[in-house]
């Protein structure tokens, strides 16, 4: 797990940009305090600025629609969900990596 802290804006923006990376070629992401968002079907509120859910989980579909997404709270996750998957494949990482330079 990795904690970062920006202190200004360029740096923001570079923790932002390694971010987005770490969604990209992940294989296993981990969707963490998923019991504080909104569900789809929970009344919307005029202040209440929780995420929604679904939203999150489109957007990192959006970013990589081949990872497995798993829900959680407090963490909690299988081990054998994110060890040993077998999932890692340097052939995509590298191709992924070839198609984002000419993008």
């Amino acid at each position: 797990m990795t904690l970062l802290q920006a202190t200004d804006s360029d740096t923001e923006r570079t923790v932002a940009h390694l971010l987005v990376d770490q969604v990209e070629f992940a294989n296993v992401i981990v969707l963490n305090k998923c019991d504080l968002m909104r569900r789809e079907h929970d009344d919307a509120r005029p202040n209440d600025t929780r995420p929604s859910l679904p939203a999150v989980k489109a957007l990192i579909r959006e970013l990589n629609p081949s990872a497995v997404v798993l829900e959680s709270v407090y963490g909690a996750v299988s081990p054998s969900a994110v060890l040993g998957t077998k999932l890692f494949s340097l052939v995509q990482v590298l191709s992924r990596s070839l198609l984002l330079l000419y993008v």
